[in-house]
């Protein structure tokens, strides 16, 4: 073969292979391009653990989400905005039974902010989830056992109910969760929430909200927690 076919058969090849070059780094540039993938995964994955962490959503009544968008003008920047879905919950009476055997341990209460509601969490530990119901429930509000009358701040008032489960360890005589006030996360429905019975594994928390909007109810393992989640006015 003289050195001209050699020439010509090179710069074939050559302009063959161009397509396939164009077209895989076609590929990368899309991926590259394209962080809102990347950035709504992760993003999804934060207000998952969130979620589950409750800085604040298993056994549920339906949980808001929240959807952010992102556009870009032509010749402007990108604009993003978030839409919050309509609440999920709905106003009526929940309950659900136990999970386990014993007495659950509350070791923590604590509340979140988060669009377009606020969280309210009981966390037991020893794996075991007490039955449950919440509602809402007309002033005043008595502590069980004494009768003694407990102020909540909130012209609202939403009954958490867990049973078997205590704040104290009647073995260890100690409590394992002391508080009988924790503060709202502000700015949201829920002003505050109060201990108002913890006798005989009867154990009762109440919020102080806003209004007597919707709300739904989640339990969660590892640890066992009982997520309230109430609904903006």
């Amino acid at each position: 073969m003289t050195h001209h076919h050699l020439r010509r058969r090179h710069r074939l090849a050559a302009l063959l292979l161009v397509p396939a070059v164009v077209l895989t780094l076609g590929a990368c540039g899309s991926d590259d391009e394209d962080g809102d993938g990347a950035s709504a995964t992760t993003a999804s994955t934060v207000a998952e653990t969130t979620s589950e962490l409750d800085t604040s959503t298993t056994t549920t009544t339906g949980a808001p989400s929240t959807t952010t968008t992102t556009t870009t003008a032509p010749g402007g920047s990108p604009t993003t905005s978030t839409t919050v879905p309509a609440f999920g919950g709905d106003t009526a009476p929940k309950a659900g039974e136990a999970d386990g055997e014993g007495t659950a341990p509350l070791v923590d209460v604590r509340t979140g902010r988060h669009p377009g509601f606020d969280r309210v969490v009981l966390e037991f530990a020893g794996g075991v989830q007490p039955g449950w119901d919440v509602q809402w429930v007309e002033g005043p509000v008595t502590e069980s056992g004494s009768g003694r009358e407990v102020e909540v701040d909130g012209p609202a008032l939403l009954r958490i109910h867990v049973a078997p489960a205590s704040g104290y360890d009647l073995e260890a005589g100690e409590a394992t969760f002391a508080a009988e006030r924790v503060a709202g996360p502000g700015g949201g429905p829920v002003h505050e929430v109060v201990r108002a019975g913890d006798f005989e594994a009867d154990l009762v928390w109440v919020v102080g909200a806003e209004a007597e909007t919707p709300f739904t109810v989640t339990t969660l393992p590892s640890p066992s927690r009982l997520v309230v989640d109430v609904a903006a006015p």
